[in-house]
């Protein structure tokens, strides 16, 4: 081992010059490790800024800016958050092709009183529902104790049926699987692809569906409107699936030119996989983009004529099968002070879904709910919320 004399000899023959180099170098070292230590210990350590304030979900509006002064209704923290009319930005409308790929998903009433649950869900994967922000809107005269208690439905929305502005909404953009509110699209788009004269025959494979079926029978004919009826009133998912077949012997995937409407209308968090609404993969919307599709309905006012009705009958063409009609709607067939009309939805991974038309002091309000416990009790509390 090296003695301190041999240490202390090496150390007096460096020359003075090298040795001030060690000691400038051994200053910088030690003035490193400091600097090093003081940011760590003062800036290192300082927490990240959370954000507070919740995003607000995007306007209805695509493509275009929302005029201001027909959106009367101010959100939460003061910004403007209502919908432009969907008829300002369709473009004109073309024949439609084929429609792209897509997503799907997950009680209120008896699936039998529906035409929608799905024999066996367990088979079903789940749509990989994302996490929206929870954002909520509020008309100017509601407080937070006028907000609805206890609404047991995932997602809702409230809009002004004329203005399009936006009264109350919660996860408005989280995709979920619809049920037969499915069945409204394929209304539009039936209606915009078949006159009111053309007949409509029921196919073995329409009848053979899970769900409610109409009382419809393999063989007889309808007028497309009468079929309509049926469809939409006691939610037959034959009688979508006859149409879906009608169709085809015409060349055309109703299933793709619903995607393709939803496009249109800038529905962008909706895919169709069928025409009824039964689970399956790819088959979801938002509460916002149905919104959409309601806003763009209601200037069909035949077809809103069949959604706000309690009960009908139809014939089928030739005059042999008698078919009663008694709306899947309680509150409509109840008489429900405020409610126009709407279309009812339900499986057993959707839960209970509902599209509604309801009257207001100034106006009409837009309400849907998605993944209702009690789609009912929910809309009841909304309709009530928008006379407010």
């Amino acid at each position: 081992m090296m003695s301190f004399q041999s240490i202390r000899e090496k150390y007096d023959r460096i020359d003075f010059p090298t040795l001030n180099r060690m000691r400038m170098v051994a200053i910088l070292a030690c003035s490193l490790v400091f600097c090093v230590s003081l940011y760590h210990n003062m800036l290192g350590s300082a927490p990240a800024a959370k954000n507070e304030h919740p995003v607000l979900a995007p306007p209805f509006a695509q493509g275009r800016e929302v005029d201001s002064s027909k959106q009367p209704l101010p959100s939460v923290d003061g910004q403007r958050a209502g919908l432009a009319s969907v008829h300002a930005v369709l473009p004109p409308e073309a024949r439609l092709a084929r429609g792209g790929p897509s997503d799907a998903y997950a009680p209120s009433a008896p699936a039998s009183q529906e035409g929608d649950s799905d024999p066996i869900p367990e088979m079903l994967p789940a749509v990989a529902e994302e996490e929206p922000v929870n954002s909520v809107t509020t008309p100017v005269s509601a407080t937070s104790e006028q907000l609805p208690k206890n609404l047991s439905a995932k997602s809702i929305i409230i809009a002004d049926a004329s203005s399009a502005g936006i009264l109350y909404e919660k996860n408005a953009d989280a995709k979920m699987p619809q049920a037969s509110l499915t069945k409204l699209m394929t209304a539009v788009v039936v209606r915009e692809h078949s006159k009111p004269d053309e007949t409509v025959e029921i196919t073995k494979r329409a009848i053979s569906l899970e769900g409610a079926s109409g009382s419809l029978v393999a063989g007889e004919r309808f007028t497309a409107p009468d079929l309509l009826k049926v469809m939409l009133i006691v939610s037959s998912n034959d009688a979508a699936a006859a149409f879906e077949d009608h169709f085809a012997s015409k060349g055309l995937d109703l299933v793709a030119l619903m995607n393709e409407k939803a496009q249109k209308l800038g529905m962008r968090n909706t895919h169709f996989a069928n025409v009824s609404g039964l689970d399956a993969e790819n088959h979801y919307a938002s509460v916002r983009d149905l919104a959409k599709l309601v806003s763009f309905s209601l200037s069909d006012g035949p077809l809103w004529d069949m959604l706000s009705l309690r009960s009908d009958t139809v014939w089928s063409v030739n005059k042999k099968i008698r078919h009663a009609l008694s709306s899947t709607n309680e509150l409509l067939v109840r008489g429900v002070p405020g409610i126009l009309g709407g279309k009812t939805g339900y499986t057993k991974n959707a839960l209970g879904c509902m599209i509604t038309l309801a009257e207001r002091k100034d106006g009409k309000a837009i309400i849907i709910v998605l993944g209702s416990q009690d789609r009912f009790a929910d809309t009841k509390a909304l309709v009530q919320f928008t006379e407010l």
